[in-house]
């Protein structure tokens, strides 16, 4: 037991690997397994036996009495040695494993992964660099592009060819399409920005992006309507309840509330069954209040914006448009008002048309 509190060689043997060395080293994740090694061994103050800079002792000591003695110094060295070995080797997949067959020390195992993956191959080299130079965003999505991205410059890392700042920022705004040529401008005027400046900027960006690309509102939505009474949907500038419409064949109201055309509530006094009883048995029936005894143009609702049918509401939503698109021309019929999706196509035409026999609108 006194080997084993040695002060010079810890043997620090109730730590779990797993919590501080989540991943498992293949070819890929190197430098992220790396970082996370380093890291454990650094916090127990063993990181001289993983460079190799903590020598072993002599295996063999001489007592005080001149006998050859096995030196505790060196079994407690084994014994830190193997420990740190195992927390390497238990960190590896099985298509690494095979790279620390046969190795004794810890210093062995790590040379020998070092050299594997850090070693300067120029085919290796090169690969990398063409592709961070032909790296595009083209179809994927701005994180799988970033993440692609970055593992290339690691992987450059890794083998002792790390890529400056300024060549990340050029093949990454490179890679990027024509949609964000604005961004790229900026980001190229000098000062050139850091790469993990224009990472967040580019992430903030795409954003801005989706949020004014989102889709417009179906244009035949805009034909349906919502039921509702007892609002108060006057327009006019008139005083009292007279419907006043500023549009084409519809009376103007006075100062005064008065008005020479209908008015869209009966006055004071006047009752409404008498269009009903005067007209006897009169089978009409109107188009716009569905009673009978008078027709459209004697009914009080006749000009009342508040007013709205129950048939109304139905037929608008049961509007089933074919064609929003309409290529057709239509000479102007005399509204003020009108609806189109496209709003350029309005247009006042200054030519003339040949109808019918030989008549001509113009």
């Amino acid at each position: 037991m006194a080997s084993l509190a040695n002060p010079k060689f810890p043997f620090p043997s109730t730590i779990n690997v797993a919590n501080f060395v989540t991943l498992k080293l293949n070819d890929n994740n190197y430098l992220l397994w790396e970082t996370q090694v380093v890291s454990l061994i650094e916090s127990q103050d063993l990181l001289g036996f993983l460079m190799g800079e903590t020598i072993a002792p002599p295996k063999m000591s001489t007592s005080e009495s001149g006998a050859t003695v096995n030196n505790p110094d060196y079994t407690s060295w084994v014994r830190t040695d193997r420990l740190v070995k195992s927390w390497i080797v238990g960190t590896l997949s099985e298509e690494v494993l095979g790279h620390a067959v046969g190795l004794q020390t810890a210093a062995e195992v790590w040379t020998a992964l070092t050299n594997h993956f850090k070693q300067s191959s120029i085919a290796r080299e090169f690969d990398l660099l063409a592709q961070l130079q032909h790296i595009r965003k083209g179809n994927n999505p701005l994180p799988t592009y970033l993440r692609n991205f970055k593992s290339i410059c690691d992987q450059l890392h890794a083998i002792g060819k790390p890529v400056s700042d300024s060549t990340k920022v050029f093949r990454l705004l490179e890679g990027l399409d024509e949609s964000y040529e604005p961004f790229k401008t900026t980001m190229f005027r000098p000062p050139i920005p850091l790469y993990t400046e224009v990472v967040p900027q580019l992430q903030s960006y795409e954003l801005r992006i989706k949020r004014h690309s989102s889709p417009a509102p179906d244009v035949s939505m805009a034909f349906v309507s919502q039921r509702g009474r007892g609002s108060n949907r006057h327009r006019g500038r008139g005083r009292g309840h007279n419907f006043n419409s500023r549009g084409r064949g519809f009376p103007q109201t006075t100062q005064g509330g008065r008005s020479e055309g209908y008015q869209s509530t009966p006055p004071p006094g006047a009752d409404r069954a008498a269009l009903t009883s005067s007209t006897g048995n009169n089978p009409l029936t109107c188009q716009i209040c569905k009673k009978r005894g008078h027709d459209a143009l004697r009914c009080w609702f006749r000009f009342d914006n508040s007013y709205q049918s129950d048939d109304i509401p139905r037929g608008l939503a049961s509007l089933h448009i074919t064609d929003v698109h309409d290529d057709e021309w239509h000479p102007d019929t005399g509204a003020n008002a009108h609806i189109t999706d496209k709003p350029d196509r309005c247009y006042f035409y200054r030519g003339s048309l040949a109808l019918g026999l030989h008549s001509r609108l113009y």
